[in-house]
């Protein structure tokens, strides 16, 4: 159905999403895969990855999977919540961080986690919890904590370099 639209922002795949997701009053977690590294990527697909209670385990492996199944360069991340509260629980949080992380190991982008309710969403790129998350080091592997040092010392040498 929105296989060949463009997806050049969060609201308009918010809009899909919700009339998607309140089909059903319950939990819904969702994922849409994108193609291409520009800002306008098309939307391959949309897939309803969980429905019911939350079940962290059993959504970070099937959203892992289908993302390499799909072939998806980037993934935006959307579930919502029934309750009409838009603020992200621990749980959505700790949830989103270990799904970027994964991500950066298998090389797929996560671009924006959004929480859905009838009336409103709640981008975690819009609110900074998203660069938060980035940086994060909770899930990241001690391999590719060891890379990120390594090249912030390196950004940092070649800084000092051209400021003498």
């Amino acid at each position: 159905m929105f296989k060949k639209d463009t997806c050049n922002s969060e609201k308009t795949c918010c809009v899909f999403l919700r009339a998607l997701s309140f089909q059903i009053f319950t939990f819904v977690f969702s994922f849409i895969f994108l193609t291409g590294n520009s800002p306008k990527s098309k939307i391959k697909q949309i897939k309803k990855v969980f429905l019911g209670v939350k079940s962290t385990t059993i959504v970070l492996m099937n959203a892992l999977r289908m993302s390499i199944l799909k072939g998806a360069v980037k993934v935006l991340l959307v579930h919502n919540h029934p309750s009409g509260k838009v603020m992200p629980s621990d749980a959505d949080i700790e949830l989103t961080d270990r799904l970027i992380q994964a991500g950066k190991i298998i090389n797929i982008a996560v671009i924006d986690p959004l929480i859905i309710t009838k009336r409103t969403y709640m981008s975690f790129a819009d609110t900074r919890r998203m660069k938060e998350l980035e940086e994060s080091t909770k899930w990241v592997p001690p391999y590719a904590l060891v890379e990120r040092i390594k090249k912030r010392r390196s950004q940092t040498k070649n800084r000092s370099r051209k400021n003498c």
